[in-house]
């Protein structure tokens, strides 16, 4: 599922990249990066049995058990997300609406940080040099 999100986010990056590109001003990587993370609206690319651990967890606890700060900010979105379901349709139980979740919504952004996102950009920009390469010989 991280695939899905990663070929998103380069999706987005590529938006973004254009748009600084054709815009004449100085393209800066570092910036493109952030605006990409920031106008990305992903699914939530994550596994139901996983989603419904950490909202047991929520339900119980009233907090997320992970600590990263990208993660623990998508996990509390979710949960938010998960509780507005609940709410607009009392008929719901925690798996629908975990199911409801994952399968229509959209985070607010890309949870993941910008050393992420360099380490993602770095290694395609090495994919393409090494096929570059192989095809040259």
């Amino acid at each position: 599922m991280r695939q899905l999100r990663d070929k998103e986010f380069l999706e987005v990056y590529r938006q973004v990249a254009d748009e600084m590109l054709q815009s004449r001003k100085p393209f800066v990587r570092r910036e493109a990066i952030r605006r990409a993370i920031a106008a990305g609206r992903p699914l939530y690319y994550l596994s139901y049995n996983r989603t419904y651990t950490v909202m047991l967890h929520y339900m119980t606890h009233g907090d997320v058990p992970l600590k990263a700060r990208e993660q623990r900010a998508m996990w509390l979105e979710i949960a938010s997300v998960v509780m507005q379901q609940m709410e607009k349709r009392p008929y719901l139980s925690l798996p629908q609406a975990i199911a409801r979740t994952l399968a229509t919504a959209h985070a607010s952004r890309f949870f993941i940080s910008e050393a992420y996102a360099y380490k993602l950009l770095y290694r395609i920009m090495r994919e393409r040099r090494t096929a570059k390469r192989i095809l040259a010989n």
